[in-house]
């Protein structure tokens, strides 16, 4: 059956951090998250549509957080508590995490002192984006080898980014490349195994929801002291859903990417 990646991100390149994250899971399990994600969005102060951190916690006028439908943040927090409780409720594994988090400071740093480090997209998009491909890839070859080349479209591996993302158009890019140097050379088969890379809209998708609140949780715990409201959203997600993570801080940066030719 085919695997769909949900992604979204948060912080932009003059924030202290960047994060780049994923939810991912096969059509079946998709479908069953979506029915689940909905029922919990019903179940807050008020019932609401969808899930956006941004403006479920700034009240946001003209949405449905707004502080004039008597919406406050603890309510925010307790709908956030509710669909923590959800994806803890999932067979653990059917739907799984991915994140990539850059210390934005550290980044500029290091290419301040005449270091060639890749871009914060070119990071983020190499751990997540890549590593989803090369894990099912993985999983692909454990069955036979030869499935790389048979195995159906309706199998095959799906990427949906929030829309207008910086991230989209890169690794689209970059997989059309990679998919038309496999057709020419019959190297790199396992880009063969991605259908298509395009863009969502996050009020009416639930996968990009949840990775909007991963994303937001990884530079909420980067980002406020101990103690903090939010602070722990990260980690109770990390404890929930099987998950995989990389983080750029400056010592990793440095080992990385500390020379004046990158490596990626």
């Amino acid at each position: 059956m085919a695997i769909k990646a949900y992604l979204d991100k948060s912080g932009q390149n003059s924030s202290p951090y960047v994060t780049l994250a994923a939810f991912v899971g096969s059509d079946m399990a998709w479908a069953e998250f979506e029915i689940g994600w909905r029922e919990a969005l019903k179940t807050g102060f008020l019932p609401v549509p969808y899930m956006h951190m941004v403006e479920a916690l700034g009240l946001r006028p003209n949405t449905p957080f707004d502080r004039n439908l008597g919406w406050e943040r603890k309510h925010v927090w307790d709908l956030v508590g509710k669909l923590l409780v959800f994806l803890g409720g999932l067979e653990r594994g059917r739907i799984t995490m991915h994140s990539c988090v850059i210390d934005m400071d550290a980044w500029r740093d290091l290419t301040a002192s005449g270091c060639e480090s890749p871009s914060a997209v070119e990071l983020c998009n190499r751990y997540v984006s890549k590593y989803i491909v090369a894990l099912f890839a993985a999983k692909v070859l454990e069955r036979a080898p030869s499935e790389v080349f048979l195995i159906a479209r309706d199998d095959l591996l799906n990427f949906t980014f929030d829309r207008n993302e910086d991230f989209f158009d890169p690794f689209r890019k970059f997989v059309n490349s990679e998919k038309e140097e496999a057709e020419r050379t019959g190297d790199s088969p396992i880009w063969k195994l991605v259908d298509g890379v395009g863009e969502g809209e996050m009020k009416t998708t639930p996968g990009i929801q949840a990775a909007d609140v991963l994303a937001w949780a990884l530079n909420r715990e980067s980002t406020v002291s101990k103690g903090e409201e939010g602070k722990h959203i990260a980690y109770l997600l990390h404890q929930i859903v099987m998950s995989t993570t990389k983080l750029y801080d400056r010592q990793t940066l440095s080992r990385e990417f500390g020379s004046k030719t990158p490596t990626i």
